[in-house]
């Protein structure tokens, strides 16, 4: 297949909504390296019961998997869905199971005999437990509807024959199983407009700058399982760790680095890139940066007030920090390029998007710069309300125990405070219910955990409405003016907050269906 071929000519049946198809058709590499502008995996999609759909049915459970957010080729955020179309292309172009297909051409060659999309009986019990949770607790394995995405079973063993084949350029024992420039197109980003970042992403590929050396690779996680896989041409070297728990990034971490430390022992450092910054170039890149490639729209509106970027210029150098997060330095490395503290390339990009917008690309996210004020309104007024609504129970520590235990309280009290109380209390319960539930697999189906969401957030417009006319009301009264006025705010702030997750249709979340 053309990787430049519309994915309209190549499967005219899937309903792909786009509506920038004129100016930016959808592209198969776009969907390759994650430029398609979808959304990623969504509950309702992520596992599937036996007998396993096809990958046409997989394409089915969700159509709003397949609206196109931003002209494709314009912007990064991963998505697993596209891996499934991806899927679904070999199956109509091989005329076989794409699992047959990558086993024949792909794994076999490579001598991976105990990797598979789908374990036979009798190797199952080969299979690792998974662990989840902390404390960590035995997680069961579920399979994957999206499986050319991420369902992948491998050991240790063929995962390492795996890096060797990248290394070697798709060579296996002096037969070319893919040619070197194919090897060279996947470690390549080519639908952005954007060059010079050492953690492109290419196609299932994407250059890692955390480590002590530039490396490359791609990692994976699912319930109980976390795996990743690092190579470096240059130095001609490379490993792969499979880790059957999913709770402790931190830890996977560090086993990385031994084993890097210990493969790279007696190579000299690796020097990390650094430029000087041109002259007048740091007054041009500083202001904010609002983040604008969720990788979940359901999500969009908390990325936007958690990880727009602050850039401000301090003692000559460019300083970047975000909400909850602590100010860091951004080192230059060249022409508008920079690097973190620590990190072995750049991976910070300004530049100008083809609509002529100043953006930032860090991390593979894409940001763009927008006014100041807009950053600092998006933010304060919605923890601002926030921090009113956590003020409730602790007034209820005040006004409980007199309403229980003085009768001349209990005309007032009850009615102005418990209400907005509760409301609050609401809303606690539908993030609780988030934390609390065992698994992803309990928020893909209905349970009490998502039915409780469900109404929880019903309960908490509603409280939210009649606490705010409840508080009008008592202030006619003229009693207990300072529980009244306390009472008001935190329902305004309540009914502020209820306003915008009406706007966002989070309230009477079905989680099942997102």
């Amino acid at each position: 297949m053309d990787l430049e071929a519309r994915l309209r000519d190549v499967a005219p049946e899937l309903n792909v909504e786009n509506a920038w198809d004129q100016a930016h058709p959808l592209r198969i590499s776009h969907i390759l390296e994650h430029t398609a502008g979808f959304d990623d995996v969504h509950f309702n999609e992520m596992f599937c019961e036996s007998p396993e759909p096809t990958m046409l049915e997989v394409l089915a459970l969700n159509p709003r998997s397949w609206r196109v957010r931003w002209p494709p080729g314009t912007r990064m955020s991963y998505s697993n869905p596209g891996y499934a179309i991806a899927g679904y292309l070999i199956e109509k172009s091989a005329g076989q199971p794409f699992e047959e297909f990558l086993r024949q051409g792909v794994l076999e060659p490579l001598g991976m005999r105990s990797t598979d999309f789908r374990l036979p009986p009798e190797a199952r019990p080969l299979l690792a437990q998974g662990y989840g949770g902390n404390p960590p607790r035995p997680v069961p394995n579920r399979a994957l509807c999206l499986r050319s995405s991420g369902g992948l079973m491998a050991s240790a063993q063929d995962m390492g024959a795996f890096v060797r084949f990248l290394l070697n350029r798709g060579m296996v024992h002096g037969v070319n199983v893919l040619q070197p420039e194919s090897i060279v197109r996947m470690e390549t980003s080519k639908t952005l407009p954007y060059e010079g970042l050492d953690d492109a992403y290419g196609l299932g590929n994407y250059g890692s700058v955390d480590l002590e050396f530039i490396t490359r690779g791609h990692g994976g996680r699912t319930e109980g399982f976390h795996s990743r896989y690092r190579y470096s041409t240059d130095l001609g070297l490379g490993y792969a760790v499979l880790f059957n728990a999913n709770y402790r990034e931190a830890s996977l971490e560090k086993i990385e680095r031994l084993i890097l430390g210990y493969l790279t022992t007696g190579l000299p450092p690796q020097s990390p890139p650094r430029a000087a910054l041109r002259s007048g170039e740091p007054s041009v890149l500083t202001g904010y940066y609002e983040f604008a490639s969720p990788r979940r729209q359901s999500l969009a509106f908390w990325d936007r007030l958690t990880k727009g970027e602050w850039v401000t210029l301090e003692n000559g150098f460019l300083h970047h920090h975000r909400l909850f997060r602590e100010r860091e330095i951004w080192i230059p490395t060249g022409a508008r390029m920079f690097r973190r503290s620590g990190e072995s390339g750049t991976s910070i990009l300004f530049a100008t998007s083809p609509e002529g917008k100043p953006v930032l690309i860090a991390g593979r996210h894409y940001y763009e710069k927008v006014p100041t004020s807009r950053g600092v309104f998006a933010t304060i007024p919605f923890f601002g309300g926030l921090l009113v609504m956590l003020t409730a129970p602790g007034f209820a520590l005040l006004w409980l125990p007199r309403w229980l235990f003085t009768r001349s309280a209990r005309d007032i009290c009850p009615a102005v405070e418990v209400l907005p109380l509760l409301a609050v209390l609401s809303l606690a319960g539908v993030i609780l219910s988030l934390a609390e539930a065992s698994s992803v697999y309990d928020l893909s189906r209905v349970t009490p955990y998502t039915v409780g969401i469900f109404g929880l957030t019903w309960a908490f417009a509603v409280l939210s409405a009649a606490g705010l006319v409840r508080a009008i009301r008592a202030l006619s009264l003229r009693t207990r003016r300072g529980l009244t006025l306390h009472a008001l705010l935190v329902s305004l702030a309540n009914c502020g907050l209820a306003a915008y997750l009406i706007r966002l249709h989070l309230i009477g979340l079905r989680v099942w269906e997102l």
